[in-house]
């Protein structure tokens, strides 16, 4: 057990200190449970392929379908302009979630 806290605990620090250093995002340290919560109220601002993006269901739909990337966007949990990330998943998962999500942010006008 100790031996997969540690690990989920790498993961919830690689994956908060990766979305701080995102433009566009930011994210509250996760203390618990194997989510983090992305604000992303700037990129709803912005444009993609000349749209706004408007809302986090649709920055989850342009994760998915042109990034190939899976988010959860939690106006159902009642908090708007956020999405939910999970770390529990492989390392390897998540450093190629992040890149992807980070070209997407780059790609906003």
């Amino acid at each position: 057990v100790e031996v997969m806290r540690k690990e989920f605990d790498r993961r919830r620090k690689y994956m908060y200190e990766r979305i701080c250093n995102m433009p566009l995002v930011s994210a509250v340290k996760p203390q618990g449970a194997f989510y983090v919560f992305v604000d992303i109220e700037d990129v709803v601002k912005k444009t993609y392929k000349g749209e706004v993006v408007g809302s986090a269901a649709r920055f989850a739909d342009i994760m998915i379908n042109d990034f190939n990337v899976a988010l959860i966007p939690c106006e159902d949990f009642g908090v708007t302009n956020h999405v939910r990330l999970s770390y529990a998943i492989s390392m390897e998962q998540i450093e190629k979630g992040l890149d992807r999500i980070e070209a997407c942010l780059n790609e906003l006008k």
